[in-house]
């Protein structure tokens, strides 16, 4: 089982009706969310833990995840409110602004978290609950908790304008990559990241500590693999782009997946990763983004939909 552990929220995707104006639709999101949908749409074994809402808002996205294949055994539920964020779109990029104050997610009691389903294979970080308290304090300690034994996946997904202590936030992320088996960024995050050092550097950096697997994603530009013994470089799928929303949430599904369904989706397995099995999985991953890429909002795909894209 892959547990995917963070933010679930409600995206307010903007609509402009017959007459001109503009609408807001909600529609369920968050980028751990969109992870573990996508996960279970794909087949995979997942759960995800995380914060969500006692309101209507929770209620949908309760029934997201689990018509989608996702135990919510270990979710906390909550009067609190759920997290909304507003989508932009401009020219199918998205920019966010988010209304989390006293959420559901954010309040998350670490304490309260039950132990893990036995069936635990991997763990799966990332979002905006990295980047406020005390949702943020609470995975990081269950990151710390189990990276010994079970496989540590990050995508950091950083959202700057959400950041309020840039200086906590960065010694987070630093310190649970260093935990990671797995890295997933973007190169906009990794530019971040490495602040104003090179990132090649800061890549062969994580590749010497924990990580096993880097890879960066590039937009149109596709993505590259890293290990200790390969670079592989992926084209992106050609695809005609509606929006930008979820895909490389749903990447991320994607590459677990494809390493598990090889057997890789252990620390040693892992270690020991081919080149033809790196280019396996980086391939199926773009192709689930190229499907999230043709689609308005983060519409993980289901398996049979990409049965004539892989």
């Amino acid at each position: 089982m892959i547990i995917c552990c963070g933010d679930a929220l409600i995206d307010m995707i903007e609509r402009k009706l017959n007459d001109g104006s503009l609408a807001y639709v909600p529609v369920p999101g968050g980028s751990i969310l969109n992870t573990a949908v996508a996960l279970g749409r794909l087949g995979g074994d997942a759960g995800i833990i995380a914060g969500i809402s006692s309101d209507f808002f929770g209620n949908l996205l309760q029934k997201h995840l689990t018509e989608s294949g996702v135990s919510i055994e270990s979710v906390q539920i909550s009067n609190h409110p759920t997290t909304l964020a507003f989508v932009h779109l401009k020219e199918g990029e998205a920019r966010y602004s988010f209304f989390d104050n006293q959420s559901a997610g954010r309040l998350i009691d670490g304490s309260n978290f039950n132990g893990l389903n036995p069936k635990c294979s991997a763990l799966h970080f990332g979002g905006i609950s990295l980047a406020s308290e005390p949702c943020g304090s609470a995975y990081q300690d269950l990151m710390t908790q189990h990276h010994r034994r079970k496989v540590i996946s990050i995508d950091p997904n950083i959202r700057q304008s959400f950041i309020g202590d840039e200086e906590r936030y960065r010694l987070r992320i630093n310190s649970m990559v260093e935990q990671a088996d797995i890295i997933k960024v973007s190169v906009e995050d990794l530019e971040w990241i490495s602040g104003n050092h090179n990132e090649g550097r800061t890549v062969d950096s994580w590749l010497a500590g924990a990580a096993k697997l880097v890879v960066v994603t590039k937009g149109k530009g596709g993505a590259t693999g890293f290990t200790k013994s390969h670079i592989l470089e992926q084209p992106a799928k050609k695809v005609s782009i509606v929006d930008t929303v979820g895909a490389g949430d749903c990447f991320n599904a994607g590459l677990l997946i494809g390493l598990s369904e090889l057997g890789l989706l252990t620390k040693s397995s892992l270690s020991r990763i081919s080149k033809n099995e790196l280019a396996s999985v980086l391939g199926f991953a773009s192709v689930v983004a190229a499907y999230v890429l043709s689609q308005r909002g983060a519409m993980g795909p289901w398996r049979n939909q990409l049965a004539d894209k892989d």
